[in-house]
């Protein structure tokens, strides 16, 4: 640009003069042909032997038309060993000189490492948002290697979804009236109304586009973590409940209807019997919607390597895959419902914290990794996981509330804080996050379980907050979400097995030893045939062998009850083709066992049967007397002498 040859513009008075300036392209030597760069291998298959060569961050730019053939590559900028700045400004200068129809952001990582820098996220997100508002849209970002090797955030899948919402109505536009860009850094997030007081009701959600539903989101969270701690507190209480939505629904549930207890679908609700009440808006959450798309690859054999064709060049195939996608979709809460009432899953006893404070701490102990123990602490900590002896100690001698509470909270560290998973997992974290993962994991168990959470307390919640951007922050709610609710279901599972285990154990010590006796006389048993230590069954065929009439006592059967009760010994059953109600009736530890009352039950169902017998014996024997005594008496023959 030579300003010499410039035309100026100035005003009548000539006392001042503005340059007029032109701005041009200059076309250096091309790097490749006209081939489309429509997948990230075309793109590296014409990039990667010009960025291989160099031994810094280089950031690219490939216009290209709407048939993805490029047009032109600009490079961007040029920094260091590890990094390199980028400004939109310069970025987008050349697609809009060019005419473009799209653009590809490309740069190399002369370490070899592929994995995206917080940086390269954030200019990712900027650069795509900012291509949407000129209308010029961003195709993908590929981080290149030393070789062919890349990665590309189209493929997978993280191109960050539009925040930008326009409006058309002049009530909705908000312009600042303090427009100002930092040197140091780029911020797309948006300052959400904050209000001094603890919000009780739903937090403003707007859309129901995915746009907009992203962005209310990331409003969401910000409202809820930066908030005081009770709203920190209801959205844990709403993910209780839904521990097994994903955390953005979560959110979503707890925006627009922080009351509700179950979401289901308009025609699920119907059969279930239950109808949406007339009015009621329903609320808005994220389904799964995947695509399934066909792509052209290279045929990989056993060994994954490439299968090389007669032409020697890569053999190629065409195959299917799922491209996760999602949609808005709408769910009613049981509370917007009216109909037939639904029985709820945790049961009842499980909701008592004293009661059940030893079953709790049993169930605990069992879906636990790592050992559990009491002992006194000196320093005033009630409880802590510790990394050496991978063991949970727990400060003996405090309430049973807080004995509970702080159990869950160190499993929780033990879960998510052994300093060796961590390493093994090159995950890092900070003290207040562990704390706030921990402590929010046995809130939202305790909440569960109905128990105090009283005097929890969360005081480092918004300084937690700020101190980390958006997506640690989802992660950590994820985490939160997964480890409690998986929790929550080993504990509600092993607490009914040990209620149950529990329940067995004290019929069997109830029930204690039972045999069956037989006595030919049961009023004085040493009296002719005596049999005991028998099984029921067993006692019924001595019974039956023993003759009625063969003495003038009656025959009987028994029981020998051994249970280190007063009750213990033998005690008359069944007498005279008799099952001894009244008798048994008399003691009420006799009543509530469950053999002796199934003996009595069988021994009806006995003796029942044996009078039907002898009914049908006697009438067989009666009728054949009256058959007889109806025939005519034979006459008699005359004897001749």
């Amino acid at each position: 640009m030579a300003e010499n040859n410039t035309p100026r513009i100035h005003d009548e008075k000539r006392e001042n003069v503005l340059p007029q300036v032109a701005i041009r392209m200059v076309q250096e030597r091309p790097l490749i042909s006209t081939e489309k760069m429509d997948s990230p291998k075309a793109a590296i298959h014409v990039m990667s032997e010009f960025l291989s060569q160099m031994d810094r961050e280089l950031v690219c730019v490939v216009n290209l038309q709407s048939d993805m053939k490029p047009i032109n590559m600009n490079i961007v900028s040029m920094g260091a060993l590890s990094e390199s700045l980028v400004h939109p400004r310069e970025m987008m200068k050349s697609a809009i000189l060019s005419n473009a129809h799209s653009f590809m952001m490309i740069h190399n990582h002369p370490s070899g490492n592929l994995v995206p820098s917080k940086d390269d996220v954030l200019v990712t997100d900027r650069m795509h948002q900012v291509g949407e508002l000129l209308g010029i849209q961003m195709v993908d970002h590929i981080i290149t290697g030393r070789g062919n090797e890349y990665y590309s955030f189209h493929e997978k899948d993280t191109i960050p979804i539009s925040r930008n919402h326009f409006t058309s109505d002049i009530d909705q536009l908000q312009i600042g009236n303090k427009v100002a860009e930092e040197q140091t850094g780029y911020s797309t997030e948006s300052n959400p109304v904050k209000n001094d007081r603890v919000q009780t009701t739903a937090l403003p959600f707007q859309g129901k586009d995915m746009n907009s539903i992203m962005q209310s989101l990331e409003m969401g969270v910000q409202n809820f973590l930066e908030g005081d701690q009770e709203r920190y507190k209801e959205f844990l209480k709403v993910m209780t409940k839904f521990h097994n939505y994903s955390v953005n629904n979560t959110l979503l549930i707890a925006m627009q209807r922080p009351d509700a207890t179950l979401c289901n679908s308009y025609k699920r609700w119907q059969s279930l019997g239950r109808q949406v009440k007339r009015g009621e808006k329903g609320i808005t959450i994220i389904a799964p919607a995947p695509v399934k798309t066909k792509q052209t690859r290279e045929r990989k054999d056993q060994y994954q390597q490439p299968v090389i064709g007669e032409d020697g060049h890569p053999e190629l195939e065409e195959v299917e895959v799922v491209i996760p996608r999602f949609r808005p979709t709408t769910v009613f809460a049981y509370e917007q419902t009216e109909g037939e009432p639904l029985p709820f899953l945790v049961p009842e006893e499980l909701t008592a914290s004293v009661e059940n404070y030893e079953i709790f701490m049993e169930a605990i102990t069992r879906v636990s990794t790592v050992p559990i123990r009491f002992d006194e602490i000196t320093n005033g900590a009630k409880g802590y996981y510790s990394n050496a002896a991978k063991e949970i100690v727990i400060n003996k001698d405090m309430s049973e509330s807080q004995t509970m509470k702080t159990a869950i909270h160190e499993y929780a560290h033990s879960l998510l804080h052994d300093k060796d998973i961590m390493i093994s997992n090159h995950v890092e974290k900070d003290r207040m996050t562990k704390e706030i993962e921990a402590e929010s994991c046995a809130f939202c168990v305790c909440a569960a379980f109905n128990l105090d959470t009283g005097d929890y307390s969360f005081p480092y919640i918004s300084g937690w907050s700020k101190e980390h951007d958006m997506k640690e922050l989802k992660g950590s709610l994820d985490l939160i979400r997964k480890t409690s609710g998986e929790f929550i279901d080993k504990v509600t599972q092993e607490m009914q097995a040990i209620i149950e285990e529990r329940t067995k154990a004290v019929e069997v010590q109830m029930e204690g030893t039972i045999t069956f006796y037989v006595a030919e006389c049961m009023e004085f048993p040493v009296m002719g045939e005596f049999h005991d230590g028998l099984s029921l069954d067993e006692a019924i065929k001595v019974y039956e062998s023993i003759p009625s009439d063969r003495m003038h006592g009656i025959k009987g059967i028994g029981f020998d009850l051994q249970d280190d009760s007063i009750y213990s010994g033998q005690y008359e059953l069944f007498s005279g083709n008799k099952v001894l109600y009244d008798a048994i009736d008399l003691v009420d530890h006799y009543k509530k066992n469950p053999i002796i009352q199934d003996a009595m039950k069988k021994l009806e169902t006995y003796a029942a049967e044996k009078k039907q017998k002898n009914q049908s014996v006697s009438n067989t024997q009666k009728k054949k007397q009256e058959q007889v005594a109806d025939k005519p008496p034979k006459k008699k023959e005359a004897i001749s002498l």
